[in-house]
């Protein structure tokens, strides 16, 4: 049961996070030691599933697919996007907080990424110049996404460029360092998703219900055929590929520094997004909230990875 409560708090916390531009949901299931059982019981929906269906081996496809476990991080993913919406996107719309906030973000993220570059074992010279260079591109990869200009708010898309955006946002969102949320904001269709919810709950829903179907369904298409290609890369080649995603995680930090002058939300002209950007100044208290908040994302993410290895070496050594 526990084990089951911490896979519904870690979808909790990739809901949370695939809400916010320049986060990702796929860094949050690295952290919590989930993300290949996610990849594998993504990879499970397919043609052998739905064999299993047709012919009523229900219990075969439940095991094929992780049921217990996708139920279970999805039960929490949904609540806290939800949350995020009311919550973290509030934070980050309000200039007072909006620097503390980014902060905490890029705190969790550098600490991860340094914990998940532990992995990284090899010390044969070879193997070691493969991995640096697959982290210096995961860096370039993300920083060059995360200074890109962002897309002003246009007029309503059309279904299939938004079952193309699903599909393209959803292999984002599982990729550690690459946020979602922030290609769907530089394609230009992030405003437009996230008034969605609003629209739906405000009766308009002959908008809102088919634009959730096909985006889902872009998803679900772009979520499927990705997670083949992951569970690939880390069966076999899985050291250059956690190395890479150790240099996406670290790129991603650009997006989130934390000192920046305010820009118009309503702003509908492109903006190049590190014009906005200001040296942090000593003097002003802002400064020091966002760096206590950085140490503090540090310090949570090291806490829960000191506790995690104690809980699991317990685990390991009781009687049974």
């Amino acid at each position: 049961m526990s084990s089951y409560r911490h896979v519904i708090a870690t979808g909790f916390f990739m809901g949370a996070a695939d809400v916010v531009p320049g986060v990702s949901g796929g860094t949050v299931a690295l952290l919590s030691g989930h993300y290949s059982r996610l990849i594998n019981a993504i990879r499970g929906f397919g043609p052998a599933l739905l064999g299993d269906l047709l012919r009523g081996r229900f219990a075969a496809a439940a095991q094929r697919i992780d049921l217990h476990f996708l139920v279970a991080l999805v039960s929490g993913l949904v609540v806290g996007f939800a949350l995020s919406l009311l919550t973290i996107k509030r934070l980050l719309e309000t200039d007072a907080t909006r620097g503390t906030t980014l902060a905490l973000f890029a705190g969790l993220i550098v600490s991860s990424a340094l914990l998940l570059a532990r992995e990284l074992r090899e010390t044969d010279r070879r193997s070691v110049t493969r991995n640096y260079l697959a982290g210096a591109i995961g860096i370039v990869i993300a920083a060059a996404i995360g200074l890109l200009p962002e897309a002003g708010v246009q007029s309503a898309p059309s279904l299939p460029f938004l079952f193309l955006c699903g599909a393209i946002g959803i292999c984002a969102m599982i990729l550690p360092g690459i946020s979602g949320a922030m290609i769907l904001l530089l394609i230009g269709v992030y405003p437009y998703l996230i008034g969605m919810p609003h629209k739906l709950l405000h009766g308009e829903a002959s908008e809102a219900i088919p634009v959730i179907l096909v985006f889902g369904a872009g998803c679900a298409t772009g979520l499927i055929l990705f997670s083949r290609v992951l569970h690939w890369l880390l069966e076999r080649h899985r050291s250059v590929t956690t190395a890479l995603l150790v240099g996406l995680m670290i790129g991603s930090v650009v997006r989130l520094w934390p000192f920046r002058e305010a820009i118009p939300a309503d702003a509908h002209e492109r903006h190049d997004a590190s014009a906005a950007w200001l040296l942090p100044d000593p003097g002003a208290i802002e400064t020091w909230t966002a760096l206590a908040a950085f140490v503090v994302g540090i310090v949570v993410v090291i806490a829960i990875h000191v506790w995690a290895t104690r809980r699991a070496a317990a685990v390991s050594t009781s009687p049974d």
